[in-house]
């Protein structure tokens, strides 16, 4: 009889002098199985003893009286009582067992993503990762003067500052590492490639392998004199944001891109800068019941503050600093390939970095530091509902990244960079970049021998 189809069997005339067994299939999706009927008599007993499951279901919880359809002239047939496979419906991870002739199935009520189908998390994840995380990656990106322009001592800053006001010391006294210009001084065009790679073991249970990379393009203003000591730089970026990710045998991809603005402020070894952007994505995953499609939108503002405190003349350079951020990810609600409807709150998130680098200036315009930050992220409460059964949280735990780095300048118009930092505790692996920056036009000190 387990020929994977519901039938009606009739046994004719059936005389039980013991313990005859019965297999039968059952359809989770409708709710039926195998039924019998005949004329019975004897003191024996029919018995169900293997149960062959088909179909899906999206219910939480399933329990069918069994001898409402497998009973002989009225008489219900037992059923042996056994623990059935666990089955995996487009939304929960279902346990299984048979009592006093009941089918029963359930899903846990431990809170844990894998009481789950991985599916159902796509979205989730993407947000997590592909939306927050590159968000970050994002606004990261648009300090890109500050953090070029305050690896330099502060003697190199204000003699190209002040370049051509004033005379300095003779050149006897001048420490053979220092510079009278400086590119960042003036309005210049940059890039910055980027790629990690990683794994990110997100709060809620998931393990996911995560790759990120692209590319963001900006533009930087002439360093203006702002009056009070202060000088400003206004910067204007967009680019291409890339992830892939992959757990439990579901794979997502997405794509999308992003526009920001920066204003960077710096008075002698202090420095500040505030920067905004949105971004778009779209994103695809696939599953075992075939391909989701689903769309992200994202905001967020973020500052970095920090104090370069100098030695031996500004060759050496400590610079504590503390970044903050408030990111925002919309993710659209849509319904999966296996018709579950995947909704979502927005994910309202702060990430909180304290960090620290060490610089050290070389001859010929190279520079080389290290840096250690401690990335601490405080996500709100984002509900995910899978139908009407909400989903176990996932947020991003806190992590320590800590690498290497090298910046080089040549003459005023160029300066590159290169870096590479680890990362441990939420995020663990490695986080590749790098960057140039060119002078746009003529350096505008040349012609008015002064800054703007």
């Amino acid at each position: 009889t387990l020929d994977g189809k519901i039938s009606k069997y009739n046994l004719g005339s059936v005389v039980a002098n013991g313990k005859t067994n019965l297999a039968i299939d059952f359809d989770l999706k409708t709710l039926t199985s195998d039924s019998f009927i005949g004329k019975y008599s004897g003191t024996g007993k029919l018995n169900i003893d293997k149960i062959q499951l088909h179909g899906t279901t999206t219910r939480n919880k399933i329990k069918v009286f069994l001898g409402d359809t497998t009973k002989i002239n009225g008489k219900y047939l037992s059923t042996t009582n056994q623990k059935l496979p666990t089955i995996m419906t487009p939304i929960h991870k279902m346990y299984g067992k048979i009592e006093d002739n009941y089918l029963m199935y359930s899903g846990s009520n431990s809170g844990k993503a894998s009481d789950y189908n991985p599916a159902v998390f796509a979205n989730p994840v993407a947000a997590e990762l592909g939306g927050f995380l590159t968000q970050a990656q994002t606004l990261q990106d648009g300090f890109y003067h500050l953090n070029r322009y305050s690896k330099y001592s502060l003697k190199d800053r204000m003699a190209a500052e002040n370049a051509n006001k004033y005379a300095f010391e003779t050149s006897g006294t001048i420490p053979t590492y220092q510079r009278e210009s400086i590119p960042e001084t003036s309005q210049a065009a940059w890039t910055i490639p980027y790629t990690s790679f990683e794994k990110v073991n997100l709060k809620g249970g998931i393990k996911v392998n995560n790759i990120t990379y692209g590319g963001m393009y900006g533009g930087d203003t002439d360093l203006i004199d702002a009056g009070f000591g202060f000088k400003r730089v206004t910067s204007a970026f967009a680019g291409y944001n890339g992830a892939h990710q992959t757990y439990n045998g579901i794979s997502t991809n997405q794509n999308g891109g992003a526009i920001g603005l920066t204003e960077t402020w710096y008075k002698g070894n202090f420095f500040t800068a505030l920067t905004a952007s949105v971004g778009a994505s779209g994103g695809e995953a696939n599953t075992s019941f075939g391909t989701d499609y689903f769309a992200l939108l994202t905001a967020g503002v973020a500052n970095k503050t920090g104090y370069n405190i100098e030695f031996k003349d500004g060759r050496y350079i400590l610079q504590p600093q503390l970044y903050t951020g408030y990111i925002f990810t919309n993710p659209f609600d849509y319904k999966n390939s296996a018709g579950v409807k995947i909704k979502s709150d927005p994910l309202n998130a702060i990430q909180v970095a304290p960090g620290i680098k060490f610089i050290s200036n070389f001859d010929n315009g190279l520079q080389a530091y290290v840096s250690v930050d401690v990335m601490m992220n405080f996500m709100g409460k984002t509900k995910y509902y899978a139908n009407e059964t909400k989903l176990p949280e996932l947020s991003v735990k806190p992590y320590v990244q800590y690498g290497v780095g090298v910046q080089k300048s040549w003459g005023e118009k160029f300066t590159g960079f290169f870096q590479a930092m680890l990362r441990n505790g939420g995020r663990n692996g490695i986080a590749l970049s790098a960057g140039f920056r060119w002078l746009i036009g003529k350096d505008p000190k040349k012609d008015k021998n002064k800054i703007k």
